[in-house]
């Protein structure tokens, strides 16, 4: 089912701001296709342990391809011809003022051009610090798409009320790439520390340790199989990650071509 709304949104972007880098467009997405991303994201457990999380959620979702070409298309981007992600996410709260990066990138560079967000859910302002202030109310299927040297911050309803949306994401070499603010460090997650390896971040036992506790089952991000969690029990925790860290151990030696000390088994 194509979204006949979205085929007739991009006449209706319309700037909000005296200087023309803000643009708006209303139902960009209609309901039929914020339902699509949001069965994607996995916003029932997030909501259970948003006092816990250290960092937004993250991940790719996939639309109709009609949706996802026009998506590319705000950012002079081509989609491939091949089913194309999404960068889509989740977050809470306030956010101060800034401007955003592409920091999964190695290394971290400011993005360029235009960004754009779709909100998925309804709530809260975004807000944009020019020589006077333009606010956003935020609708559920609303993109905002501004100028990517236009600071701007986010004024939340309630601080731990869940917003998803697909973005922020700009153009970088020619595809889309997530955008965060600047120096705040987004990717200490297992799944976008594996996102960011895959765009030439570089290996590190830090990183190696939280995607391999995830994958038995420790921790905030941890897999939830019950079969992995069955074993986690069954073994238990710090025996698991005393485990993880003599096998990364091991790893780290080896690419760094050296013999191994491990300290673990002393």
């Amino acid at each position: 089912r194509l979204s006949s709304i979205f085929m007739m949104a991009a006449p209706q972007a319309h700037a909000i701001d005296e200087a023309g880098e803000v643009h708006v467009i209303n139902g960009f997405l209609d309901q039929y296709a914020v339902d699509q991303a949001l069965a994607q994201l996995p916003l029932s457990d997030l909501k259970e342990s948003v006092a816990a999380l250290q960092s937004p959620w993250r991940q790719q979702v996939y639309l109709e391809p009609t949706i996802t070409a026009s998506v590319h298309s705000l950012c002079n981007c081509s989609a491939s011809e091949t089913v194309v992600g999404l960068p889509a996410g989740v977050a809470w709260g306030n956010v101060s003022q800034h401007r955003d990066w592409h920091v999964a990138l190695a290394p971290a560079k400011p993005a360029h051009g235009r960004v754009a967000v779709i909100y998925l859910t309804k709530g809260g302002r975004l807000v944009f610090h020019g020589k006077t202030n333009s606010v956003v109310q935020i609708t559920a299927g609303l993109l905002v798409s501004w100028d990517s040297e236009l600071e701007h911050s986010f004024e939340a309803d309630d601080s731990s009320e869940l917003r998803a949306m697909i973005g922020p994401f700009a153009m970088h070499a020619g595809a889309l790439h997530f955008c965060i603010p600047a120096g705040v460090d987004y990717e200490d997650d297992p799944v976008a520390i594996q996102l960011a390896r895959g765009r030439g971040r570089k290996w590190s036992a830090e990183d190696e340790v939280k995607i391999r506790e995830a994958g038995a089952g420790i921790g905030l991000y941890g897999n939830q199989n019950p079969d992995v969690q069955e074993r986690l029990q069954a073994k238990g925790i710090e025996k698991v990650r005393k485990e993880i860290r003599v096998k990364v151990e091991a790893e780290a030696a080896r690419r760094a071509r050296k013999p191994m000390v491990c300290c673990s088994c002393m």
